[in-house]
């Protein structure tokens, strides 16, 4: 499944264009063969049956009304029943405090297909950035922070609350969407000019994130893309607190 993420997310992308324009054009049979060779070499039934179907509709050289519907049809099983990082998220209601819906990526981590998805979704959205070090405030930021600059190859920086680093450090205070809290770096963590990428599990107001970028700001550092498991929009994070950020997240609910 991981490996084949890209693959799912653009024939993902190719249904939902298919569904949007209600049939499907000879050019777009040429991108959806290419896209699902990996499955028709592995044997997968639907995949060879769409294959099948997509050869025939271009030695024809006409995509039918009927074919269209087909074509979508089989697209759409292909797709089904493969976990999304969407299904992997918990909603625990009245946590923390009453009358709040929290959304608890804990589940993404006790999954390892879920866990191998979410990194590999991370790693897409950091495609073509270039960047130093990974840094992410605790706790469950590390999580991910950590897994990312390994995969990558790159530093990580932690980011943690009072009392925690043993060296010098530098703080921050900050806002988040129940309280106040303060955000501590080592202060040589960074080096001047060098390009970082903020992690953390969920963006909601975005003071944590803010936060951490302004310690990597302190040190001369310059934060090129931040990236989030989950991101609730009704908190308006990316044109308020974020709005001068490149913000990418994975899963998005438009509520708090």
């Amino acid at each position: 499944m991981v490996g084949d993420y890209k693959l799912l997310k653009i024939l993902d992308s190719l249904r939902t264009a298919v569904m949007d324009d209600g049939r499907v054009t000879l050019g777009e049979t040429s991108v959806i063969l290419r896209t699902i060779r990996p499955f028709v070499l592995k044997g997968e039934p639907g995949a060879c049956e769409l294959d099948a179907l997509l050869q025939r509709v271009r030695s024809d050289g006409m995509v039918t009304d009927e074919e269209s519907n087909q074509i979508a049809q089989l697209m759409d099983n292909l797709l089904s029943g493969r976990p999304r990082l969407a299904d992997y998220v918990r909603e625990i209601r009245d946590f923390p405090k009453p009358g709040v819906l929290f959304r608890d990526v804990t589940g993404i981590l006790e999954s390892g297909e879920g866990f191998n998805l979410a990194l590999s979704e991370i790693a897409e959205a950091l495609e073509g950035v270039s960047f130093d070090l990974v840094a992410a405030p605790e706790s469950r930021g590390f999580i991910f922070g950590a897994a990312i600059a390994a995969r990558f190859g790159k530093a990580f920086v932690p980011i943690r609350k009072p009392g925690k680093l043993p060296r010098r450090t530098i703080s921050e205070d900050y806002d988040l969407e129940y309280g106040k809290a303060t955000l501590h770096m080592h202060a040589d963590a960074v080096i001047r000019g060098e390009k970082a990428v903020v992690v953390d599990d969920l963006l909601a107001t975005g003071g944590t994130a803010l936060a951490a970028a302004r310690l990597v700001e302190r040190l001369g550092g310059t934060v090129v893309k931040m990236v989030f498991p989950i991101e609730l929009e009704g908190f308006g994070a990316r044109k308020g607190l974020l709005k001068d950020y490149d913000v990418a997240s994975l899963v998005k609910y438009p509520g708090k």
